[in-house]
């Protein structure tokens, strides 16, 4: 029986960020290989019964996964070399060729000279062994999903869940745009207007749809997409909500996203044609930014949980903040921070010194020797149902291991790594106590619905 967001959302449960790329990994990324499977024994024997990573598909300008090409394949880059090689598809020298330190970022320059080449031998391999006619990027979808829903699998049969992100928008140069080019406003792209990120805002440059032509269609783009991501997760974040509301809608043509106007999303009608069609999914908001009470109300109508931010609290200085974690609701999705804050420890080092020392008795602690786990242990203690914290927070890493900072484009963004001798059972059981103590862990072969 598929979950429902009532099925997931209703427990106390506690997760972990994590994305694919960042697992340990000495072939340059992480990958549906051995590493995430430890990755999961790790979760299991912190209490956690929830992993939450980033989009699944391949990257795209700035090797963003929120900028992908296709929105319906996984990224070849995750498909696991050594699990190739043992099923004879490729060779032990061949890989040795293609190590890397495994605490060195990802190189995606380096990827795209070297790794197709890569599986373009693995795939002839497997034309030559199984006598099939098939496609070289059929080969590559076919691996990477045959590989990521073992790992999946795996997840489930231990106790974790598996919650996915999904973009709001599809790239300019993306497979989508090009093939349905007819649901999409000519002559605008998305963005964002200016906020605490950016001061000319983020001119994001994706095409924004038509919802007319969507509604007219009854929405069968949307069906197709949302119904592929629940075969891969067992809950999606939708991202920037808000834009089903309203969207920020910016001439192609323009330098930055200043000058935007405001356009009607998809609304309450496309809630409702999604949650009939398939059966209230298991979808949760990211609804950070400019909120306005319309965007609030369709939150409402729509049922999904919306989010909370630690880190946004620590900075309003204002004890009722709506993300400070003694503030929070039940019916919520809370974190320290996302994949666009700074890690805990990162956010603190760039404060004032009075407002270092409010953060300080906000978390109850008298120094910063460990901010991140300070961090984390507040979310973890609050009413929220589910609660999530990014790998960084619980290692106190600061921000050479950001994950990604918003309105730049650089080497650091979607790159950083994390070592495997970082996630040690001494975590584990340091983390386990905080979680037991929440009231959310997860005891070994529970059911997960």
């Amino acid at each position: 029986m598929k979950a429902t967001s009532n099925d997931i959302f209703n427990k106390r449960r506690a997760g972990i960020l994590m994305p694919i790329f960042s697992l340990p990994n000495k072939y340059g990324i992480g990958s549906f290989g051995q590493s995430a499977f430890d990755f999961i024994n790790f979760l299991v024997k912190s209490g956690f019964g929830i992993w939450q990573i980033l989009p699944l598909n391949p990257t795209g300008f700035g090797d963003s996964p929120f900028s992908s090409p296709n929105s319906f394949v996984l990224n070849p880059y995750f498909i696991d070399l050594e699990i190739l090689a043992d099923e004879g598809l490729l060779k032990k020298e061949e890989l040795k060729v293609h190590e890397y330190p495994t605490s060195s970022p990802v190189c995606y320059l380096c990827l795209y000279n070297t790794r197709l080449k890569l599986l373009k031998k693995a795939y002839r391999r497997f034309i030559d062994k199984n006598n099939v006619v098939i496609g070289f990027c059929e080969f590559l979808e076919q691996t990477a999903l045959k590989q990521w829903l073992n790992l999946k699998n795996y997840a489930n049969k231990n106790g974790v869940l598996l919650f996915g992100d999904m973009p709001l928008y599809v790239a300019q140069d993306s497979i989508e745009y090009k093939r349905n080019s007819n649901l999409f406003l000519e002559g605008l792209v998305a963005g964002c207007p200016p906020d605490d990120f950016s001061s000319t805002g983020q001119l994001w440059g994706n095409p924004v749809y038509d919802w007319e032509k969507h509604k007219n269609d009854n929405y069968s783009w949307w069906i197709r997409r949302i119904a592929y991501n629940l075969q891969l997760f067992d809950a999606i974040r939708i991202d920037h909500f808000r834009g089903l509301d309203e969207f920020y809608s910016i001439d192609k043509n323009a330098t930055n996203a200043i000058h935007g106007k405001w356009l009607k999303g998809g609304g309450k009608d496309f809630i409702k044609t999604i949650n009939e069609q398939l059966n209230n999914p298991p979808l949760f908001a990211e609804d950070l930014g400019y909120i306005t009470d319309s965007v609030r109300e369709l939150l409402e109508f729509s049922g999904y949980l919306g989010m909370r931010v630690l880190q946004f609290g620590l900075s309003d200085n204002d004890p009722n903040s709506y993300h400070l974690s003694d503030n929070y609701p039940k019916n919520c999705i809370a974190y320290s921070g996302t994949h666009d804050n700074d890690t805990a420890l990162g956010f603190y080092k760039k404060q004032s010194s009075e407002t270092k020392t409010t953060i300080k008795k906000i978390l109850n602690i008298s120094n910063s020797r460990n901010i991140g786990f300070a961090a984390a242990k507040s979310v973890l203690l609050s009413k929220a149902n589910i609660a999530i914290i990014p790998i960084q927070d619980f290692l106190n890493l600061d921000s050479n291991y950001r994950t990604n900072t918003p309105a730049t484009v650089g080497n650091h963004n979607w790159s950083v790594r994390i070592c495997s001798d970082m996630l040690t059972d001494k975590l584990a059981d340091k983390i386990k106590e905080v979680v037991v103590l929440s009231g959310r862990c997860m005891s070994f072969g529970e059911k997960l619905l």
